[in-house]
């Protein structure tokens, strides 16, 4: 702090930068969100380049009301500061703007709410522009993976494609999203999306069981009935 203080009042960025952090972790120093989100922004005027930590922060303490008005628009101007632009070392804050931007779009928080605004977003911060085929160029970003795998089933933002949801959810459901396995499960137990344009319960019943394991609610209760079904064939509606 001694020499984050010395450093800052002479304009540099970085130690204004790390005395902001100081305060917003509360080492050294009592926490302050205030003064936080007060250095950040000087830290911010004070660079002729976008810090891109800095600018995800102050997007975070904007959104979250922390040390200053809760101000959603100023959140979606700085995480759009970070989405736009990528430095080496900073990929994990331009990806989570990218997605916290998507959020703001698909839920209309401090923004228009504009679903295909929303896919546009999420398909940066996985850098893929389509779905998970070509495996080795994306980032890995589970929650809008998730995110994009539900708008191409609900056609929210993209035609609806019930084959391009299914590949996103699978994806990440392997990877042990729980919520991706419910929606997966439910996909294969519903529509014919299976080998040979078919239902398939054998799957269903696999994601199912992931989803109970996960503790996702009424999943048990899904696995059961599609059980049912596989022992019992069209007769299960009866029984």
């Amino acid at each position: 702090m001694f020499w984050f203080r010395k450093l800052a009042a002479k304009g540099n960025s970085l130690a204004q930068d790390g005395l902001g952090l100081c305060y917003y972790t509360g080492r050294g120093v009592a926490q302050d969100y205030t003064q936080a989100v007060a250095w950040w922004h000087k830290a911010m005027e004070g660079s002729k380049f976008v810090r891109q930590q800095t600018a995800f922060r102050l997007a975070e303490c904007y959104e979250k009301g922390l040390g200053v008005g809760k101000d959603c628009a100023r959140a979606v101007e700085y995480y759009c500061k970070v989405g736009r632009c990528a430095y080496p070392g900073d990929e994990p804050y331009h990806s989570e703007s990218q997605y916290r931007l998507g959020l703001c779009y698909y839920n209309g928080t401090g923004v228009k709410q504009d679903c295909a605004q929303a896919v546009q977003w999420w398909r940066k911060a996985v850098k893929n522009e389509e779905y998970p085929k070509t495996t080795y160029r994306m980032r890995h970003h589970p929650q809008a993976e998730f995110y994009l795998g539900l708008c191409y089933e609900m056609g929210q933002g993209v035609e609806k494609s019930l084959y391009r949801a299914r590949d996103w959810y699978m994806h990440i459901a392997n990877e042990g999203h729980a919520q991706a396995a419910f929606r997966l499960a439910a996909l294969y137990e519903t529509y014919k999306i299976g080998r040979g344009n078919t239902k398939d319960l054998a799957s269903a019943a696999k994601y199912y069981r992931k989803a109970a394991e996960m503790g996702v609610d009424g999943a048990q209760e899904a696995l059961d009935r599609v059980e049912k079904k596989i022992r019992w064939g069209p007769l299960a509606l009866f029984r």
